[in-house]
């Protein structure tokens, strides 16, 4: 595939992590099994299931080099077929906003969104930190896509 096509950001919480933004949204790797699982938040418990339905995923990653998949992939459909196994796909029309820091107001550019998930029917939330040179691929990216849901600081 096209460079132009894909755009793989790196993200900088352990190395060899990206993610891969295509036309149709956003690839996500799965989280890592072999880390042990967080202790349930025992304040969202108390408040019951139909308050508190966000979740939130900055779980540990596996790692998937998104570069290498995008070179071995010729068509669209072959890259959606490799990375379904291995990551999670974020439609744009899922997400309901998104936040674009730079490292001039943070220490390092910082990337979030919020998107609905249909198979548990509740919001998740995900949040990166992001390298600094892919802020600007990602802002014109995100402008022309989601550019009514995307805040830029």
């Amino acid at each position: 595939m096209e460079k132009g096509e894909v755009t793989v950001v790196d993200v900088a919480e352990g190395e060899g992590n990206q993610i891969l933004f295509t036309q149709q949204g956003v690839w996500i790797p799965k989280n890592n099994p072999s880390v042990m699982r967080r202790v349930p938040d025992l304040a969202g418990i108390m408040l019951g299931s139909t308050l508190n339905r966000r979740k939130s995923r900055v779980e540990e990653l596996q790692k998937v080099d998104m570069d290498d998949i995008v070179s071995e992939s010729h068509e669209p459909w072959e890259l959606e077929r490799k990375l379904r196994s291995i990551a999670v796909n974020v439609p744009y029309t899922s997400i309901i906003r998104c936040y674009l820091a730079s490292a001039g107001r943070l220490s390092r550019p910082k990337l979030a969104f919020d998107y609905f998930d249909e198979r548990s029917l509740s919001v998740v939330t995900c949040e990166f930190r992001i390298s600094e040179d892919c802020v600007l691929d990602l802002e014109s990216l995100l402008g022309a896509l989601i550019s009514d849901r995307l805040e830029i600081h």
